[in-house]
């Protein structure tokens, strides 16, 4: 049995949360909650965020990916559902990238940076999750 996964390769923003911090309870954010329909996509699933170990610290990974059309966006597909796929990803700018989804979501991005007390990790790569 197959199970599905969502795979988007591009920008991203992230906010690792140590384990005294409480995760988000994502009705409680500001209006817009940063799920469909609002312009980001959370990028975990059915069980909680994943978790890295920085000096010993297990932190959760809060990571949260563009999923609405805005100006300027990248051409190419940044979600890749069918297996199988491949995508050529030689001479892409991965900083213009960034510099995109940050200026496209910077009212998300806002309130997420004024919900977490501190500004994201912004990074591009490959983010996977189980919806």
């Amino acid at each position: 049995m197959a199970v599905p996964q969502s795979v988007y390769i591009g920008p991203y923003a992230e906010w690792l949360v140590p384990p005294d911090e409480p995760g988000p309870k994502l009705d409680t954010l500001a209006a817009g909650q940063p799920l469909k329909g609002w312009g980001l996509a959370r990028a975990w699933g059915r069980s909680f965020p994943l978790e890295v170990e920085i000096e010993e610290i297990v932190y959760q990974r809060h990571c949260f990916v563009a999923d609405d059309e805005r100006p300027g966006q990248p051409t190419r597909r940044m979600y890749l559902a069918e297996a199988g796929a491949i995508e050529d990803l030689r001479g892409i700018d991965s900083q213009a990238e960034i510099e995109w989804f940050a200026q496209a979501f910077r009212k998300e991005l806002q309130a997420l940076e004024k919900y977490y007390k501190r500004p994201p990790r912004m990074g591009w790569g490959v983010v996977t999750w189980f919806p």
